[in-house]
């Protein structure tokens, strides 16, 4: 944040000169232009991209990319929505993607850039 005397500093940085929570919640925030916006998406999509696959996966095939490809060619070929649909509810993704969801948030919540500390 940007203190009474125009400088940036960190929470600490600012409480060591200053001495004021108050103050603190006062100043100023620096703008970031440069840097892009965070989003869900960005944060937590690869990881919950790989929970859904992970879930799917035949146990065989978790390793072995030859098998991973001769699966989704069969699934795309024969399988079906429904299909789909059971394997996923069988593996319960729904909590599996609760947990990594909630992981995101946790990590979010401690995030010196998102908490400002």
């Amino acid at each position: 944040r940007i203190g009474e005397d125009g400088k940036t500093y960190t929470k600490e940085e600012f409480l060591n000169k200053f001495h004021d929570q108050q103050k603190w919640q006062d100043s100023k925030e620096p703008e970031h232009d440069d840097r892009p916006k965070w989003t869900i998406k960005d944060f937590c999509g690869l990881r919950l991209g790989e929970v859904v696959a992970d879930s799917f996966a035949p146990q065989n095939a978790k390793d072995d990319p030859d098998w991973q490809i001769a699966f989704m060619r069969t699934l795309g070929r024969k399988g079906s929505v429904e299909l789909v649909k059971g394997l996923l509810q069988s593996q319960d993704v729904v909590t599996s993607l609760a947990n990594e969801i909630f992981e995101c948030a946790k990590e979010i919540s401690a995030a010196a850039a998102a908490t400002g500390e």
